[in-house]
C-alpha cells in the first residue's frame, strides 16, 4: 500500500497572534501539507513569550487557510475534558468545512 507524502511545518505560538496567523499563511501559499500546533500551556525554555492555546489556534487558522491541513503535534489529554476535546475537534472541523481544510478527509 502506497500513502502520498506529506510536509507538515511545527508551528511554535511564540509570538503574537497577527505575526502567527501570518506565519500559517506564509507556509500554506509555499505549498506545505500539515501544519501541527503544540498543545501546551507555556513555552517551558521562555515562558515570558506569547503562547497561545493550540485548539483556538486551530479554529482561528481554520477560517483562514484553504489547503493546509490542521493538527496538534500533542494535545494533553490527562489536562483536558475529554468531552470538551471531543467538542473543540468538531468545532474545528465544522469551521474548517469538514476534514480539516482537506477535501480528502482529517491528517
Amino acid at each position: 500500500m502506497s500513502h502520498e507524502l506529506r510536509f507538515q511545518v511545527m508551528m511554535i505560538p511564540s509570538v503574537p497572534w497577527p505575526e502567527y496567523l501570518d506565519r500559517f499563511l506564509h507556509i500554506e501559499a509555499l505549498g506545505f501539507d500539515v501544519a501541527g500546533v503544540p498543545d501546551h500551556f507555556c513555552d517551558w525554555a521562555n515562558p515570558p513569550a506569547p503562547w497561545l492555546e493550540a485548539w483556538t489556534v486551530l479554529a482561528a487558522v481554520a477560517a483562514r487557510t484553504t489547503t493546509l491541513r490542521l493538527a496538534t503535534c500533542v494535545s494533553q489529554i490527562p489536562l483536558r475534558n475529554p468531552g470538551i476535546l471531543a467538542n473543540q475537534a468538531v468545532a474545528v472541523d465544522q469551521i474548517s468545512g469538514g476534514g480539516w481544510n482537506s477535501a480528502s478527509g482529517p491528517v
